[in-house]
Formats: structure tokens, C-alpha cells, sequence
């Protein structure tokens, strides 16, 4: 089968990069053909891709004569795009990696595609809430990282002094914030 994923970005150790990756080598493993279709891209995470079974490309780069057996989207606005330039699938399955980033939720469109999943139990409940998604629309698909990942233990080999937070939503958090102190005043 030909497999064709989308990803915003490949140009660091992000999340959802990886866990493209990791379904990629399964998938090249058993026979299949695996694409990625990102906006942001670097050499050494085409290594590192290519060395998974993935081929990635820019979405106007992407071989469009490829009828894709299955499209695997995160990022929905690389899917419109894609949808756009005549793109040729069979099934396409949304992923939801978050449900508290907006580049991360579902398309409009998600009714007319063939499987919508959640990451966590949590980001389908929020999406059944927030956005009136059925619950029997959604398929929770467990993150992949290893049990060993969950069960090991660390030890830190020195006391922290300092901490620092930092926050990727921070215009929504201050927009949030913004309204609150105008209700209050």
C-alpha cells in the first residue's frame, strides 16, 4: 500500500514527528510505501525519517500521479492543500494529537473521512465536549511509547536552584487573562 502522512514539521525532535516516524518503520517494515507531506523540513530529520521508511516531501513537491491507499493526517491545513491539488486516496484517517491546539484539532471535514483518532481519553472527552464531536466518531489510539517509558524511574544527580515554565499558548492564556481582568473591572 502506498501510505501518505501529513506532519507540519520535520525540522526538530517534536512530538508528532516521531510518532509519525515510529508508524512509518512499522509500516515500511511490513511493505508498505510511506510518505510525509510537511511544510517545515530539515536534512538531518530526512536522515532520520528515510532511515524510518519515510519519504518526505513539501506539500507542493508530493507525487500526485501516487493514488495514496490511505492518508494519515495530522495538521489538517496540509490536507485542505493537498485536497486542493487533486490528490488522489482511497481512505483518509484524521489524527488528533491535542485538543488544546488549534493546529492540532480536526478538520471541518472530519465527518466525510474514514476514521478519526485521539491520542488520549482526555483529548476525546475534550472534543466530545468542546467541540460536540460524537463519542463513537472518535477511536483513541494509545500513545506508542514503550511501557518502559512510563515505569522508569529517574534520579537527578543535582538539586534544582531555579525553574523555568515555558509556554507554548501563551497568546491564548493572556487573551483568556485580558477578558477576565475586563469582567472584573
Amino acid at each position: 500500500m502506498n501510505i501518505l502522512f501529513t506532519g507540519f514539521y520535520f525540522d526538530g525532535w517534536h512530538g508528532s514527528m516521531i510518532h509519525i516516524c515510529e508508524i512509518a518503520e512499522y509500516l515500511s517494515s511490513q511493505g508498505h510505501h510511506c510518505y510525509c507531506a510537511s511544510v517545515s523540513i530539515t536534512d538531518e530529520i530526512i536522515q532520520f525519517a528515510q532511515n524510518n521508511g519515510l519519504e518526505l516531501y513539501l506539500p507542493q513537491n508530493l507525487p500526485l500521479n501516487i493514488t495514496y491507499d490511505i492518508v494519515w493526517a495530522y495538521h489538517f491545513p496540509i490536507l485542505g492543500y493537498l485536497i486542493s491539488c487533486k490528490l488522489k486516496y482511497k481512505k483518509i484517517h484524521i489524527g488528533c494529537l491535542s485538543s488544546f491546539v488549534p493546529l492540532e484539532l480536526p478538520p471541518l471535514f472530519y465527518n466525510e473521512c474514514s476514521l478519526l483518532s485521539a491520542m488520549s481519553e482526555e483529548t476525546k472527552e475534550k472534543l466530545v465536549k468542546k467541540y460536540k464531536i460524537p463519542a463513537n466518531k472518535i477511536y483513541v489510539l494509545k500513545n506508542l511509547l514503550p511501557d518502559c517509558f512510563a515505569f522508569h524511574s529517574f534520579s537527578s544527580r543535582c538539586s534544582l536552584k531555579k525553574i523555568i515554565v515555558v509556554l507554548t499558548l501563551i497568546y491564548s492564556i493572556f487573551c483568556n487573562l485580558s477578558s477576565c481582568m475586563e469582567e472584573t473591572d
